[in-house]
């Protein structure tokens, strides 16, 4: 019999372990980034001093409550004893007891771990965080702990256990998507706004970029792209402190239109050979500087038409430079002005209705192009010549080249147009590119076309942005042949792939790319997604997702104080969905309505929001909530902390629309957990839902304050809760974090990002910190801010089991890349009392398989099948929220919106729970379920596997789980509370064979079933999809065979769609 004292272990994901190591076997020599806590009130035996490892970095805060804690004695340090208690070796032979005499729980490393221990109490909820992240070499250890908990106070008589976490999980920051550079370092990095370009004699190529986050207000490149210099914040932190929008050059300098944060409209010089600042001489000046606007305020009215609103925030359009004359095309003023390029002085103005772009020739004529669509020639002193080009669509630059040409931007065509110039008379050439559609990629077609200029060779150089994000450099040969392009897509944004294709990675910016190689973090840019239309995108809020619903990929992007919800259809997106208040608005404007609650689901297909298809649940005025952002759980339910109650709220998936669009009503969002009225005060920042149905937060709290900070949409405490709302343990971050999400599979525990070291911390599912992961040499070891709750984001890939965690890079102008083999930690648990084993059984980090998609696919049936109603989070008593499992069937006509959950049927905790399960199986009517590892094409992509799935009714309200014969939970789901109706799905990678499952079912008040009748699987081979079985017809044997057939011939034919670009994981 096992000794009540000895700890108990379980090795996470060991074969599966061994296998991805064989995939990655770099990442087994990649060491995780250490961060050492403060011991307080724990008597640590250390191993001798020459096996005790230096840490490379103590944590940044240490707790706030240490002072109410008793610290060790450093003269009680010694090496611990191995023959106290009884003992049991781990799979590496790591063991642990209880010194039954002195009370301390002594353990023993076989190899090196980073360990973290903590206390539990009966309920096996943590009471206190002994240590985190000590870095320990093989040794004897021991740890004691002084009864009291996280806050200082003495605990109560009771059951505790010590669980101790030895972590060799590896951590490895592979990447860093979004921008064209190959070095990762700021000093080569893409800025993402770039307005304006530029080129000198010598061909060496200038950008005036708006706000750039590592100070690139400009930045000159050498011809063939390589850049050279930027300006080093010079602008951002100048006086005044602003961003360029407009460049030109002469042979020794370059000039800036620039706006300041306060108002000032001016222009500011720099030496081209170093970027250095080079003010005007003259005494008419401001800080050296020509001032043209002291305030911008009054030159935007409500009259403004919506073409000329940037011309007015931003009226200093063009600038062009002629032997010793500086012109400024003055929009707002409908003038161009002539300065003396030297000392600044005014050298006079001549009038045109809305200048935008200028340029000079040869002789001297001054061209202007002006009202979007008309070029007209003056002379140097302002008289008009002619009108030499009209019927353009919007005129953003000008530039002549060496042999005479004008070449035209044309941003609403999407072209360069290069006329013949004879004279004043001009003559159409030839063109260059074409205006870009939702999709594209290809560097010719032009989202945005900003600007164009053209060196002494004919070389062409363009530089445009795109529609949320995002902004495109490329230098052509005279003939308009693409010598080279950079582009930079990531500000402020995250990304995240789906488990239907891992390979397919979407931004918040609306970019597409394809992941290609896991272990060295490579990938390629393949498009931007924005459909076109009206920009529902604001800040970027949450973390987003791609999850199948329906058998249909949908993007869920969390911006402002909603959610975007987008199908992936082709290479664009499709809008079919929009939930919010008032930021945006329904007419995709920020915060010009007050707070309302609306919803918006395309039941006209259009994508394009209008009046019948919108739906108020709260009319402007009358919104009563308030949120930094929403995050969607990998069930499709929407979550928030609703700032204005200090509660947690969830919107529940609802039927999904007549084309199969998921829809959302605020009539259903409820309140799951109230504020906190406790010791504690916990206000939530950020919520996130686990696929356990757990949750969990990070905000604020009374005993772990923080004061003023530049993170206040972050916290310094993590809370967990149960399904029902019931606070589980909170733990004081290491410092204020500012993003989060969840580790998939049930258990999985929490990733959240610390603000000011961009440090991704790993905590377990029962709140013990065992791991950390920072920016390295992929990131260029840049410690960007993570500064927005968009940023972090956890997945798992389905094929090696890998986490893949990506991070916002505001710094470096990326999105963070990294991989975690999370399967090599080991849980050992002592019990504190003599005699009585611990409460609660090892829980493993990771579950041991990859997790499943989120949402089942729907198999029609030859007969009709009760449609289950939108999935209930939560009953009105306390109801375990549902796993990623379940989803709503979509149906041809749409079914209305239920009533909120009515009150369970079964309420009585005295009386046994009868509650069976009648179960159906999707066609064929036979149980034979095909586990082939690929199926299904969308476009020129093959699909993932689409697992089986299982519809049944029950009781109304219930939670229905999952079992296999073993008692182990595969999947879990809440039944309707209309009919009792339910779909489930077992997990991925089914073993082939027959498999058999039982259902058992438990009510709100948390009574539980016996096991029903197994329902019998049979699993066709993977490797060898035809197959037969004989509980099948001939026909359908003949059918089911000829169906695998054509799918094997398909993918043979396409070679998995080019398998050279694919992950070098995939199996």
């Amino acid at each position: 019999m096992r000794s009540p004292l000895t700890f108990r272990s379980s090795k996470l994901w060991g074969t599966a372990a061994r296998i991805a190591s064989r995939h990655f076997p770099v990442l087994e020599s990649v060491e995780p980034r250490i961060v050492l806590s403060a011991l307080s009130g724990i008597a640590y035996v250390a191993a001798p001093t020459d096996q005790t490892p230096v840490p490379d970095q103590p944590d940044a805060e240490t707790p706030s409550v240490a002072s109410t804690f008793s610290t060790p004695d450093k003269n009680q340090i010694q090496p611990a004893s191995r023959t106290a208690g009884a003992e049991t070796t781990s799979t590496l032979g790591d063991f642990a007891s209880l010194d039954a005499a002195t009370g301390s729980v002594r353990y023993h490393l076989v190899q090196p771990a980073v360990v973290s221990a903590g206390v539990f109490n009966a309920q096996g909820n943590l009471v206190r965080t002994l240590f985190s992240m000590q870095s320990m070499a093989a040794g004897d250890y021991s740890t004691q702990w002084n009864r009291k908990d996280d806050f200082g106070n003495l605990t109560p008589e009771g059951e505790y256990s010590v669980r101790v976490v030895l972590n060799r999980n590896t951590y490895a920051n592979v990447g860093a998507i979004g921008g064209s550079a190959t070095n990762p370092s700021t000093a080569h990095h893409i800025p993402t706004t770039m307005l304006s370009v530029a080129v000198d004699s010598s061909g060496a190529i200038y950008t005036a970029n708006s706000w750039d986050e590592p100070g690139a207000d400009f930045k000159k490149w050498t011809a063939n792209g390589v850049s050279v210099y930027d300006a080093e914040f010079k602008i951002r932190n100048g006086n005044p402190n602003g961003a360029p929008y407009r460049v030109t050059t002469d042979d020794t300098y370059m000039y800036l239109a620039v706006g300041a944060w306060s108002g000032q409209q001016q222009i500011q010089r720099f030496r081209l050979s170093d970027g250095s600042p080079a003010p005007f001489t003259g005494d008419s000046l401001v800080g050296g500087h020509i001032q043209v606007y002291s305030t911008v305020a009054g030159l935007l009215t409500p009259n403004t038409p919506s073409t000329d609103v940037e011309l007015m925030t931003s009226p200093l359009s063009a600038l062009a430079v002629s032997g010793n004359i500086l012109y400024v095309a003055d929009a707002a003023g409908n003038r161009v002005l002539r300065f003396d390029k030297n000392s600044g002085a005014p050298l006079g103005q001549f009038s045109v209705t809305l200048p935008q772009a200028l340029a000079v020739d040869a002789a001297g004529r001054v061209w202007v192009g002006h009202q979007h669509g008309t070029i007209t020639a003056f002379t140097s002193d302002g008289a008009f010549l002619g009108h030499a080009v009209s019927n353009l669509g919007n005129v953003m630059a000008l530039a002549f080249g060496p042999g005479g040409q004008l070449y035209v931007a044309d941003g609403a065509a999407g072209q360069v147009k290069v006329y013949q110039v004879n004279g004043v008379q001009t003559q159409l050439a030839w063109t260059l590119g074409q205006l870009a559609k939702p999709g594209d990629r290809d560097p010719s077609h032009f989202y945005q076309l900003r600007g164009v200029a053209v060196d002494a060779g004919g070389n062409i150089v363009t530089v445009q942005t795109e529609p949320v994000g995002g902004a495109r450099l490329a230098r052509w040969s005279p003939n308009g042949s693409l010598l080279w392009e950079h582009f930079g897509n990531e500000f402020v944004s995250l990304g995240n792939y789906g488990q239907d294709d891992p390979d397919q990675f979407y931004s918040m910016t609306f970019h597409r790319y394809e992941l290609l190689d896991s272990s060295s973090g490579t990938w390629d840019y393949t498009g931007n997604t924005y459909p076109g239309g009206q920009s529902y995108s604001s800040n970027p809020h949450g973390v987003p997702r791609v999850l199948t619903i329906g058998g249909i990929e949908f993007f869920f992007d969390p911006t402002g104080d909603g959610m975007q919800i987008y199908r992936i259809d082709g290479p664009a997106f499709h809008l079919v969905g929009l939930v919010g208040g008032q930021d945006p608005a329904p007419d995709g404007s920020i915060r010009t309505l007050p707070m309302g609650q609306w919803t918006w689901s395309d039941v006209n297909g259009t994508g394009i929001p209008t009046a019948s298809e919108l739906h108020w649940f709260k009319p402007p005025g009358q919104g009563d909530y308030r949120t930094f952002g929403m995050d969607v759980d990998r069930a499709g339910n929407i979550w928030f902390a609703n700032q204005a109650t200090g509660g947690i709220w969830v919107i529940p998936l609802g039927l999904p629309d007549g084309r199969g669009n998921p829809t959302y009503d605020w009539s259903q969002a409820r309140e799951v957990v109230a504020q906190d009225q406790s010791e504690l005060g916990f206000h939530p920042q950020m919520v996130q839902r686990a696929d356990d149905g757990s949750i969990y937060a990070f905000g604020w709290s009374q005993p772990w304050a923080a004061g003023i900070t530049d993170f206040w949409m972050g916290g310094t405490t993590l809370v967990k809760y149960d399904a029902s709302g019931k606070r589980l343990w909170a733990v004081q971050l290491p410092e204020i974090c500012t993003g989060m999400d969840t580790i998939p599979g049930a258990g999985g525990g929490v990733m959240v990002g610390g603000g000011k070291s961009a440090t991704i911390y790993q905590y377990t599912a029962d709140g013990l910190r065992i791991g950390s992961v920072s920016p390295g040499a992929a990131l260029a070891g840049i410690s960007s801010w993570l500064d927005n709750q968009a940023s972090v984001a956890v997945n798992r890939d389905p094929r090696d089991g890998m986490l893949d965690i990506f991070t916002e890079d505001n710094y470096g102008l990326h999105i963070g890349w990294y991989r975690v083999d999370d399967r090599k930690a080991e849980t050992l648990i002592v019990s504190l009392t003599p005699g009585v084993s611990p409460p609660v059984p090892v829980t493993p980090t990771p579950t041991p398989t990859p997790i499943p998609t989120p949402t089942p696919t729907p198999i029609p049936t030859p007969t009709p099948t009760p449609i289950p109603t939108p999935t209930p989070i939560l009953t009105p008593t306390p109801t375990p929220i549902p796993t990623p499992t379940p989803t709503p069937i979509p149906t041809p006509t749409p079914t209305p919106i239920p009533t909120p959950t009515p009150t369970p049927i079964i309420q009585a905790q005295s009386t046994p729970l009868e509650a069976p399960v009648a179960v159906t199986v999707p066609t064929p009517e036979v149980p034979i379920l095909s586990a082939a590892d690929r199926v299904g094409i969308r476009g020129n992509r093959v699909l993932a596997t689409r697992r089986p799935h299982l519809i049944g009714t029950s009781i109304r309200g219930g939670v229905v789980e999952l079992l296999d014969n073993s008692g182990n939970v595969l999947a879990m789901t809440i039944t309707s509370s209309v009919d009792g109706s339910f779909v489930i799905q077992p997990i991925r990678n089914l073993k082939v064979g027959n498999i058999s499952l039982r259902f058992r079912v438990r009510d709100t008040a948390g009574r539980q079933s016996q096991l029903g009748a197994p329902v019998t699987l049979t699993i066709v081979n993977r490797q060898n999809p035809i197959a037969t079985s004989s509980r099948l017809t001939a026909q359908q044997n003949n059918k089911l065979q000829q169906e695998q057939r054509n799918m094997s011939q398909f993918l043979k034919s396409r070679a998995i769609l080019n398998p050279e670009k694919r992950r070098k994981t995939a199996p």
